[in-house]
């Protein structure tokens, strides 16, 4: 029995050791076709250059190679740590990321006021350029999405990772799970959609669930918002996860001065707050 193990294991690190020797020389494939403007030391390449000049705020980077082709398009809550983790001798990265690191001649970043909007500029980005190491992202058909039930009375957001029903809005693919929730959080945070699975008709009423008493949602299973103003709150969704933040705020702001000229001082107030939160 203990030889079997012992061959066991003599088979596993020869296969490891060959797969290591494989990717290896892969590697050294690759940095060997790399123009020679690109194999000066690290700290004489532009990209070193610009290493020390990140700024500490949310955005959305790209890499390019050489020839000015878009390698990966990435978001960052800190752009500094997040560009500058790809340059760092780790173990930690896989082959595909070190081959992409090694062909990484220029990096670009776009400055964003959160990393929610960095989100969104990120996946708009992807969509547009399909870059070559994005790939997985692109194709994957697991990665999660955020439904918006437009086709329901009153509508809900939740996160899904397909897209079977025609009539609802998709938003995404985001880059993982993760990330669709903090989108979410952040959507409702500001617009509280309902979130339950009840059907609703406005006729029947339902006893609210704990969101609405955190505040979290305005309860249209009690009837507590009338349909109009709750589609408006749908609208003001869907402008939010598509981007469209100057639309959304210009809606927002007519909306305050309607309230106001109509003495709804109460509402007009938690209109101008949602601005400034946004």
């Amino acid at each position: 029995m203990a030889k079997r193990k012992n061959s066991l294991r003599y088979v596993i690190q020869s296969a490891s050791s060959r797969r290591d020797s494989v990717e290896n020389e892969d590697h050294q494939r690759i940095v060997a076709m790399r123009p020679a403007s690109m194999k000066r030391a690290p700290e004489e390449t532009p990209v070193w250059q610009k290493l020390k000049h990140l700024p500490e705020a949310p955005g959305v980077y790209q890499f390019r190679n050489a020839s000015g082709d878009l390698l990966y398009i990435g978001k960052a809550k800190v752009l500094r740590n997040r560009i500058r983790s790809y340059f760092q001798k780790s173990t930690a990265h896989n082959l595909r990321i070190q081959i992409m690191v090694s062909l990484v001649a220029d990096v670009t970043w776009i400055l964003t006021d959160t990393e929610a909007e960095a989100l969104l500029l990120e996946e708009q980005l992807i969509k547009l350029h399909k870059p070559r190491y994005n790939v997985a992202l692109k194709d994957d058909k697991s990665y999660p999405y955020l439904k918006l039930s437009v086709q329901e009375h009153y509508p809900r957001l939740n996160l899904v990772r397909e897209r079977h029903e025609r009539k609802a809005e998709y938003f995404g693919p985001y880059p993982s799970a993760q990330d669709a929730r903090h989108m979410m959080r952040v959507a409702l945070r500001y617009f509280p959609l309902r979130t339950s699975k009840m059907e609703l008709d406005g006729n029947k009423v339902f006893r609210p669930c704990l969101n609405f008493q955190l505040k979290r949602c305005l309860a249209p299973c009690r009837g507590n918002v009338a349909f109009d103003e709750y589609g408006k709150l749908v609208r003001q969704v869907r402008l939010f996860l598509k981007g469209r933040d100057q639309e959304l705020l210009q809606d927002l702001e007519r909306r305050m001065q309607i309230a106001s000229e109509t003495l709804e001082f109460e509402q007009a107030a938690q209109l101008r707050d949602q601005i400034q939160s946004l």
